[in-house]
């Protein structure tokens, strides 16, 4: 049980420093591109918020499993709202962000097929 716990602990703090990357990075794109169209603008801001809705559940999990039920190995079977929501915010953001990186290529190559093919294949279920 001790090395799932570390484990746990090692995944929510590495799910904040990630996020700490994450803050630095939106702040050195609203920094080094103030003249960008406002839909791109609007796609970083909203998958920023997205990833700091996740990340807030996580440490709100955290906190629960490590800091109000301290030694209860009962809370550690249960499912908590940050884990349940990850496959969907995890979905969201990558499927925004692959078509905007087809988007760019489209723009760059002029060519939709080129484009449609990288939307195609970013978005073919991994498991069949």
């Amino acid at each position: 049980m001790l090395k799932n716990t570390i484990r746990q602990i090692i995944a929510y703090l590495l799910d904040d420093l990630f996020y700490g990357i994450l803050i630095v990075q939106v702040y050195l794109y609203y920094s080094a591109f103030p003249n960008d169209k406002k839909t791109i603008k609007t796609l970083v801001y909203s998958l920023f918020s997205i990833c700091t809705f996740q990340s807030i559940l996580h440490m709100r999990d955290m906190f629960a499993y490590f800091g109000t039920n301290f030694g209860n190995i009962e809370e550690f079977r249960k499912l908590r709202l940050g884990g349940s929501i990850l496959p969907t915010t995890t979905g969201i953001v990558s499927c925004a962000v692959q078509i905007f990186y087809a988007y760019q290529i489209h723009v760059i190559s002029r060519s939709k097929l080129i484009a449609g093919l990288i939307t195609l294949v970013s978005h073919k279920p991994k498991n069949f």
